[in-house]
């Protein structure tokens, strides 16, 4: 190998070894701080408990710090309403300052707990303005012996929105290696029962998540001070 190759393979693992030790010096300071912790869970706990004009109704409830934890979660806000029939709707939003794990999708954990996954894609995420072209969502049909459930989720760091993990963290990793701020990244998944067929399903989650999704918004993505 000549000198010039041999420099410029030094020069690039020199450039490289930088970028590990700047990713990790920022990894290390990242940790949640109270104050963070405690404005992110400020904008969870005040989500709307009446959503589209007193059609939907609801309460927050509350799930164990283990649970929270090895979700990959910092903090988390979480909803169940219900509409005029009883049927319940949930809402939960996980959010991560450091966020050094992958979010535990519900893709995952579902099929981890029995229900069993009946199809699962990528849908459009059109109730929910980012400024953004095009976000998508995932949607799953899962199955617990009689109980079916759609399911849908996105990730989601400043206004960037991804359907799949990996994509937050390539948005996070950029964070890492520029100078700006370590924005939050969290986790939005709404859990819609069946009642009736998929298409009755797949109404009533419609008009439910055109109804919370402002709320799910300022929660998520708040409006630049």
């Amino acid at each position: 190998m000549s000198r010039i190759a041999v420099g410029l393979t030094l020069f690039i693992l020199a450039a490289a070894a930088a970028e590990v030790h700047l990713v990790r010096h920022r990894l290390s300071s990242a940790d949640a701080s109270p104050e963070e912790l405690r404005a992110l869970l400020d904008r969870f706990s005040q989500m709307d408990r009446v959503l589209g004009d007193g059609a939907y109704r609801g309460e927050p409830y509350t799930i164990d710090e283990k649970t929270v934890r090895n979700s990959g979660a910092d903090t988390y806000g979480a909803m169940q309403y219900q509409d005029s029939a009883g049927l319940p709707y949930q809402v939960y939003i996980g959010g991560a300052i450091a966020n050094q794990e992958s979010f535990h999708a519900p893709s995952y954990c579902l099929p981890s707990a029995g229900w069993e996954m009946l199809s699962h894609d990528s849908v459009p995420l059109d109730f929910y303005n980012t400024g953004r072209s095009n976000p998508t969502m995932r949607r799953l049909d899962m199955q617990y012996g009689t109980e079916r459930l759609l399911v849908y989720y996105w990730f989601q760091s400043g206004d960037r929105i991804a359907d799949h993990d990996l994509v937050v963290r390539w948005y996070r990793f950029r964070d890492l290696l520029s100078s700006g701020p370590l924005r939050p990244t969290m986790i939005v998944s709404v859990y819609i029962p069946y009642a009736g067929d998929v298409g009755a399903a797949e109404q009533r989650a419609s008009k439910f998540l055109h109804a919370v999704g402002p709320a799910l918004k300022r929660a998520v993505q708040p409006e630049p001070k």
